[in-house]
């Protein structure tokens, strides 16, 4: 699918948003959620520029969703590598401090770092089977190293 075509579509699901703004942090976050495809990203051959480009413009798609219902807050997008997924969602949150994600995270406010470290990855189509370690039961198994992942988070435009 070409660049122009995913990104028209991932903008339209977008421009249908309704955002909540009930319940703990964790579930508003969780409401709110959007996922978009890695692997469709890589096959439509997307830039870091159109992809960075569709990150902002998701910024503004939330924030006018947002506008709807009075939400103040931040947006937040990332790459969950593990996944294969751009996710991205907004709550009710005073600083990034807050953000519900899961795991360490690196607050940025260029989308680039997140599309190029999306775009960058090796596993967006499935985690090979020559990289998994087999381990017996009776193993324990090894302790995973969590790294912080970037997080382009800015503040809901208020409209």
């Amino acid at each position: 699918m070409p660049e122009v075509d995913i990104l028209e579509i991932w903008l339209a699901r977008l421009a249908a948003l309704e955002l909540v703004q009930t319940g703990d942090v964790n579930a508003i976050g969780q409401a709110n959620l959007e996922l978009f495809s890695v692997a469709e990203a890589q096959d439509a051959k997307l830039t870091s520029a159109a992809l960075a480009g569709f990150l902002r413009d998701a910024h503004r798609a939330y924030s006018v969703a947002a506008a709807r219902t009075d939400l103040v807050g931040w947006f937040y997008a990332w790459h969950d590598t593990q996944a294969g997924q751009l996710r991205m969602s907004a709550c009710p949150i005073s600083s990034t401090s807050e953000l519900p994600v899961r795991g360490p995270c690196v607050p940025v406010d260029d989308p680039a770092v997140v599309a190029d470290d999306a775009l960058a990855s090796t596993v967006a189509h499935g985690i090979p089977l020559a990289v998994l370690v087999e381990v017996a039961r009776s193993e324990p198994a090894p302790a995973p190293e969590v790294l912080p992942f970037p997080v382009y988070a800015q503040q809901l435009l208020r409209h």
